[in-house]
């Protein structure tokens, strides 16, 4: 019972931190992202809920869900933002000395940059997804 509840705790953090990043990032994309966060979040959930109810919780298993939980969180930092200015991403408005402030997309990041970021989150999904189905 404790491993599940260790299980469904990563997964949980990691959707209530996304949901924190996205409110606390201050731009108009709260309006999209804050619905489309509780959403991927609830499928975050359930995917960690088939895996806590089909697996024997092993060292491997969760690695997985740390790994899918990083991705979680990786997805919404990543995600670009905008207000009356320029672009930026949550994780610069969150973390100013990333990128200037939280006040343009850094050098660093291509502007498809949103689109991209939950693709390693859903292969993380498939990969628990496969975990279970195997045990």
């Amino acid at each position: 019972m404790d491993s599940e509840l260790y299980i469904l705790g990563i997964a949980a953090t990691a959707v209530v931190a996304s949901c924190i990043a996205v409110v606390t990032s201050g731009g108009w994309g709260v309006i999209v992202f804050l619905p489309a966060c509780v959403m991927v979040g609830a499928i975050h959930m359930v995917v960690h809920l088939r895996v806590v109810g089909r697996c024997v919780v092993t060292r491997r298993l969760a690695k997985l869900v740390w790994a899918s939980a990083a991705m979680f969180l990786l997805a919404f930092l990543l995600q670009a933002d905008e207000g009356d200015g320029p672009r930026w991403l949550i994780a610069t408005a969150l973390m100013p000395t990333w990128g200037g402030g939280g006040t343009h997309l850094p050098a660093w990041c291509p502007s498809w940059v949103t689109w991209i970021a939950v693709a390693p989150l859903i292969v993380s999904w498939v990969v628990l997804l496969n975990e279970a189905r195997r045990a």
